[in-house]
């Protein structure tokens, strides 16, 4: 009789324990799920805060980098992608422009700055039409810009830029709707062969600028070598 009462005492512990086992494999299981379904839950958050982390690094990348009235580099990063082609690529070749607004200070003064704005937005919308995301075009202050223009080694290339130049200037020295007629003086340099830094290059293009004011204004004028 004790043996049988054992046996069932035992019996009982059994199933006892088998379900309370079950019960803890069926909680381990839950758990189990539970920190995978985190785990994926965390890693997605990741991955999103992530994307809107370098969505908004480059909106800001780019605002910063940006003329806000034209939509163009500003004078820092017009140099920085200058400087930047020229380390890159040193037997690249290409053709730098500076470009200003013959007698800017008469709009202002005679139409307003609200006119004057209205003249600068017109000219970066058409230099960015003209020359694309590929070319450095950008606004360095007040109403001069610049355009570089990148992979031009031979002399029928730089030909085809100058005539391309001459041209945009045209477009731009006819009147539009109520924006005031203006005419462009612009200078232009080859680098490497004018100059093989950006400081260099620059002091060409502005020399040769210079010489485009001084003999008349609405036109544009190539540099000569300037390094030895």
């Amino acid at each position: 009789m004790t043996g049988i009462l054992q046996l069932g005492l035992t019996r009982n512990y059994n199933n006892l324990l088998t379900r309370e086992w079950g019960d803890i494999e069926k909680l381990i299981d839950y758990l189990l799920a539970l920190i995978i379904t985190f785990v994926i839950v965390l890693i997605g958050t990741m991955i999103i805060m992530r994307i809107i982390y370098n969505k908004t690094n480059k909106k800001l990348l780019k605002q910063a980098n940006m003329d806000l009235l034209t939509g163009l580099y500003n004078k820092m990063a017009t140099e920085s992608k200058i400087m930047e082609y020229i380390k890159d690529y040193p037997r690249a070749g290409g053709v730098l422009f500076i470009l200003d607004i013959d007698n800017f200070k008469n709009i202002n003064d005679s139409r307003g700055h609200a006119e004057g704005d209205a003249v600068l937005k017109r000219v970066g919308h058409h230099l960015k039409e003209t020359y694309g995301e590929h070319h450095v075009v950008g606004r360095i202050g007040g109403d001069e810009f610049i355009i570089f223009v990148k992979d031009i080694l031979l002399e029928q290339e730089v030909a085809e830029q100058i005539k391309k130049m001459k041209e945009c200037l045209q477009v731009l020295s006819q009147t539009e709707g109520s924006v005031q007629p203006c005419t462009f003086s612009a200078g232009a340099c080859l680098y490497p062969n004018d100059a093989q830094e950006f400081s260099n290059l620059y002091k060409a293009a502005d020399r040769a600028l210079y010489e485009a004011k001084k003999n008349g204004k609405n036109q544009l004028k190539m540099t000569q070598r300037v390094e030895g």
